[in-house]
């Protein structure tokens, strides 16, 4: 009998895109499913996609996108982007498309990031579609939320950056500053830039100062159109959401049993601490340049919004990028990388399917369901907060590596382990 070969490098990425499309398309064809898994519907499908091109509709009937209401979107809303939303009618996306590029979105996502968290195994796998089926990955996908697309860009940024050359560069560049021109919380993700391989600290800062120039630029020119966009972003009060704002809302919630809350909080923080204290003599998870870059604008665009206001839980798809790092090195570093890497592709897990008790906290009618409900909130976002500064942490640790390899601080660094290769 013939040994069977190695199985096809496409075969468990393929394997983690169906679980997804198999859960989306289960909840398309069975709308109860949608609270199911965390999510609240909306109608129509693809809402905040179908707000984008209802304020693109309206500039190119000569209507204000910014106004209240805005006549074009079925829920009224105006506008609260950047403005070059406001020219894909231009393109020839009305909001009769809504539903066919809203779905395509989503799609893209789910095959893009199943290739980036590049499963090697049946576990793996499994970890890949438990990290892109999460509640708030759901969400973005029934929203249709453009941060989806903020995500491709970030993504293709990092993989032009594993390139190491000079036109890698240069399009990592333009992807970002387009980003930032689409939703500005891109620019925290400049940091991405420093993951290629050194070029000198002179022409690297040329690049990282064009960038910056690219930001300023964007202001300059639109700076009224986006003052009026963020006057009219909505404040999320509310529990079932992430950023350093729920904290404030948690502790005024008369409802809310405080030493249940810190029951939760503090387990839920000291494992990513205890991570942080296991691995720190470690080299960072992140081997390749495509990985760091990942890491790095993964890190930085998630700690601007997570500090600055606070974020419906589909805002967890930008962890997706160090997802994607965590988990390649998870499968390809040497054994104590690997097991930190592993630990944090766990940790990451645990954390963005504790929102699938958000529906249920809706219900509760007795002390012991509140009970519960204030011990999940706080092991919830205990666990998003030691993640942040996790992120903060390992994101610190490359850019202190760049450093040395510049020739500062100390000698020249290998600012990766010897561990995964680059894709």
């Amino acid at each position: 009998m013939k040994p069977a070969g190695p199985r096809p490098a496409w075969l468990w990425p393929a394997f983690s895109v169906g679980l997804v499309m198999a859960v989306l398309c289960a909840c398309v064809l069975h709308e109860p499913l949608w609270l199911r898994f965390g999510v609240f519907h909306l109608k129509p499908y693809f809402a905040d996609w179908f707000a984008v091109l209802a304020a693109s509709d309206a500039r190119a009937a000569g209507a204000d996108p910014y106004a209240i209401p805005n006549y074009f979107d079925p829920l009224g809303r105006p506008h609260i982007y950047g403005p070059w939303w406001l020219e894909l009618s231009r393109l020839g996306l009305t909001r009769d498309h809504n539903f066919v590029s809203g779905l395509g979105l989503a799609f893209a996502v789910i095959g893009f990031g199943s290739w980036m968290l590049a499963p090697r195994g049946p576990g793996a796998a499994l970890a890949a579609a438990a990290v892109l089926a999460a509640p708030g990955f759901l969400l973005a996908y029934e929203r249709g939320n453009n941060d989806l697309v903020i995500v491709l860009l970030l993504a293709t940024a990092g993989l032009a950056i594993g390139r190491g050359d000079a036109p890698g560069r240069a399009f990592a560049m333009v992807a970002l500053v387009f980003a930032a021109g689409l939703k500005i919380y891109p620019v925290a993700a400049v940091g991405l830039l420093l993951a290629a391989r050194p070029a000198g600290w002179r022409r690297d800062g040329v690049r990282l100062g064009l960038a910056v120039g690219g930001f300023v630029l964007i202001a300059l020119v639109h700076g009224d159109e986006f003052q009026r966009a963020m006057a009219l972003v909505p404040r999320v009060d509310t529990a079932q959401a992430y950023g350093l704002p729920v904290f404030s809302y948690l502790w005024r919630n008369p409802a809310m049993l405080h030493s249940w809350l810190l029951a939760g909080l503090l387990p839920g923080f000291g494992f990513w601490l205890w991570r942080a204290w296991r691995g720190w003599r470690l080299p960072v998870v992140a081997a390749g340049p495509t990985e760091q870059a990942w890491l790095l604008g993964g890190a930085g665009a998630w700690l601007l919004c997570y500090a600055v206001n606070t974020n419906f839980c589909y805002r967890i798809i930008l962890l997706l990028l160090p997802a994607a790092a965590w988990l390649r090195a998870a499968q390809g570093s040497p054994s104590a990388d690997r097991a930190q890497a592993r630990w944090a592709v766990v940790g990451l897990i645990v954390t963005v399917w504790l929102a699938l008790f958000h529906p249920g906290m809706q219900q509760i009618s007795t002390l012991a369901q509140l009970r519960a409900s204030a011990w999940a909130l706080g092991l919830e976002n205990g666990l998003v907060l030691g993640l942040t500064l996790y992120l903060v942490w390992e994101a610190g640790r490359l850019v202190r590596a760049r450093w040395r390899d510049y020739g500062f601080g100390g000698g020249p660094t290998a600012s990766s382990s010897s561990a995964a290769p680059t894709s």
